[in-house]
C-alpha cells in the first residue's frame, strides 16, 4: 500500500501483454495498471483518469493501440498513445450497463463481443475508429448576471456587467458526454482548460477591460475544429478613466498650492505684524526714549529745572500710551470692533470733557464682536486719535461725532467736529493730514479730508469689508512681461 509504484489491487482481473515485454492488468476495483517491465513500476489508471467505473471485468486490444474495457459502468476504450478513455453506455446505443467477469472475445473478422447483465453488445472496433474531423462549433447562450443575452460576436457591457456565462455546444448528442472542449479566457486563463462534456463556463466579478474568449471542440483531443471567439468589453466607470486621473492630479496641485500659499500667507502677516511692531517700537518708543534720554543728560547739569521735568514726565507718559496701543494691536483677543469703539471711547471721552465739547459715538448696529484684525484697529485709532486730538487743541469746537457703519461691502469711519476748520492749501498742519492717509493706505483704505474755515470738519475713512489687507508683492501672481 505505501508504495506508489506497486500493483493497485490484490484483486487481479485479467493480464494482456502489450507485445513489447510490458503488461496490462485489470483489477476488481482499482482500474487497470501498466506494469513496465524495465522500471518495475505499476502506473495506475482510474475514474480519476477518466474511467466509467474502476471494476473491469474484461479487456480487449484492437489494431489501433486501443484497449477496449467493460466494466460496471459500461464500455471503455483506452488510447494508449494519448491515455486518453472514450466511454460508451446506453445512450450510445449499448444494451448493457454492467457487463460480466471475463465474458469477451474477438472473432476471425474482427468483431468484438461483450457479455452482460441484459445479453450480448457486438460491434467492430474500425467503425469506432477516432473521428478526424472534429464537431462543429456553436455558441448556445450568453447570459450576464444571469440575464440572457442575443447571440453575438461581441458585447459592450455595463461596468457593473462582471458576472459572465458562456454556454456552447457542438452539436453531436449521441456523442455529448464524450466531446473535449479547450476554452481560455484571455486576459484572466493563463493556460487553456480541458474538459469533457462540461459546456459552459462562468467568469465572476471580472475588472472592467477588453476580453476574448476562445473555446474549441475535439473527439480525441488531438484534432480540434475552428475556434468560436467572443469579444467583449466592460466599460470602466469614471473614477477610474484617464480624465479623472488627470482632474484629481491638477485639483491636488492646485490644492498643495493654495494651501502653500496660505501657509505663506500666513507667515508673511506674522512677518508683517513683527516688522509693524519692530516700526512702531523704533520710530515712536525709541525716538520718545532718545528725548527721555537727552532731557535726563540736561537734568544731571540743573536738576532743579521744572521744564525739563516736565519734558521727561510728557514724554514717559506718551511711551506707555505708545506700547500700550502696540499691546493691545497685537493681541489676538481684542481683534473686534468693540474693543475699537471701547479704546476710542476711553480716548475721547477725558480730552473732549476737558475741553467742554459734546461727544456722540454711534455703531449702526454694527455687533461687538464683528472681526477686525490688529493692524487695522491700530491705524484706525491712531487716525481717530490724531483727528480728536486736532479738534480738542485748534477747533474751538462745541460738538465731536464719531460714527461707524457697514453698508454696500465698505466699512466706514466719520469724524466730524463743528470747529473753526482749516484751510486744505495751509501747509502747516500737512505732516499730520498725511500721517493719516499714509496710516489708511496702509490698511488698504481711503480717506477723505473736507474743511472750510469757521465750517468744522470732515475726515471720513473707508475700508473694504469683510477686512482683506493688501497683498504682499512677493505673493502676486500678475504676468511678467
Amino acid at each position: 500500500k505505501n508504495n506508489l509504484y506497486s500493483i493497485g489491487s490484490n484483486s487481479v482481473g485479467e493480464l494482456l501483454p502489450d507485445g513489447k515485454g510490458n503488461y496490462w492488468i485489470t483489477t476488481q476495483d482499482a482500474g487497470i495498471d501498466f506494469w513496465d517491465a524495465e522500471t518495475n513500476h505499476f502506473y495506475h489508471y482510474t475514474t480519476k483518469n477518466g474511467l466509467p467505473d474502476n471494476t473491469i471485468y474484461a479487456i480487449l486490444p484492437d489494431n489501433h493501440g486501443r484497449l477496449w474495457m467493460s466494466t460496471n459502468n459500461g464500455l471503455s476504450c483506452f488510447d494508449t498513445s494519448s491515455k486518453i478513455f472514450t466511454n460508451y453506455n446506453t445512450s450510445n446505443g449499448l444494451i448493457n450497463t454492467e457487463y460480466n467477469s471475463g465474458s469477451a472475445c474477438i472473432d476471425h473478422n474482427g468483431f468484438m463481443y461483450f457479455g452482460g447483465m441484459n445479453g450480448i453488445d457486438y460491434f467492430h472496433p474500425d467503425s469506432l475508429l477516432d473521428i478526424k474531423q472534429p464537431p462543429a462549433l456553436n455558441i448556445s447562450e450568453v447570459r450576464v448576471y444571469n440575464e440572457l443575452k442575443a447571440i453575438a460576436s461581441s458585447y459592450q457591457l455595463g461596468t457593473s456587467d462582471n458576472n459572465i456565462t458562456i454556454a456552447y455546444t457542438a452539436n453531436d448528442f449521441l456523442n455529448a458526454p464524450n466531446i473535449l472542449y479547450k476554452y481560455k479566457l484571455k486576459g484572466v486563463d493563463r493556460s487553456w482548460t480541458i474538459y469533457k462534456g462540461v459546456n459552459a463556463i462562468s467568469y465572476n466579478k471580472l475588472p472592467p477591460g477588453k476580453y476574448d474568449f476562445h473555446v474549441f471542440a475535439s473527439y480525441d483531443g488531438k484534432n480540434w475544429g475552428k475556434p468560436v471567439i467572443i469579444d467583449f468589453n466592460i466599460a470602466t466607470p469614471w473614477f477610474q478613466q484617464w480624465w479623472f486621473y488627470a482632474i484629481l492630479t491638477l485639483f491636488t496641485a492646485l490644492a498643495i498650492q493654495i494651501l502653500f500659499r496660505y501657509r505663506l500667507q500666513q507667515k508673511l502677516k506674522i512677518l508683517q505684524v513683527r516688522n509693524r511692531i519692530h516700526r512702531d517700537l523704533h520710530d515712536d518708543v525709541g525716538a520718545t526714549l532718545s528725548s527721555v534720554k537727552a532731557y535726563s543728560e540736561i537734568l544731571k547739569a540743573d536738576p532743579g529745572n521744572p521744564v525739563i521735568a516736565e519734558l521727561i514726565e510728557e514724554n514717559a507718559t506718551e511711551m506707555i500710551e505708545q506700547l500700550e496701543v502696540i499691546a493691545w494691536a497685537a493681541n489676538p483677543h481684542r481683534d473686534s470692533f468693540g474693543s475699537l469703539i471701547d479704546k476710542i471711547k476711553r480716548y475721547a471721552a477725558p480730552v473732549c470733557t476737558a475741553r467742554h465739547i459734546q461727544l456722540n459715538m454711534s455703531t449702526d448696529g454694527i455687533p461687538r464682536d464683528t472681526l477686525m484684525p490688529g493692524e487695522v484697529r491700530q491705524n484706525i485709532f491712531l487716525v481717530a486719535k490724531e483727528a480728536i486730538n486736532n479738534a480738542v487743541k485748534y477747533s474751538d469746537a462745541k460738538n465731536c461725532s464719531i460714527s461707524s457703519s457697514i453698508s454696500g461691502g465698505k466699512f466706514v469711519v466719520e469724524i466730524l467736529d463743528d470747529g473753526n476748520g482749516f484751510d486744505n492749501r495751509v501747509n502747516g498742519i500737512g505732516n499730520g493730514l498725511q500721517n493719516m492717509k499714509t496710516r489708511v493706505q496702509e490698511i488698504g483704505g481711503e480717506i477723505l479730508i473736507i474743511s472750510e474755515p469757521d465750517k468744522g470738519t470732515r475726515i471720513k475713512i473707508q475700508l473694504h469689508y469683510p477686512f482683506r489687507m493688501p497683498v504682499p508683492a512677493s505673493l502676486s501672481f500678475k504676468k511678467r512681461r
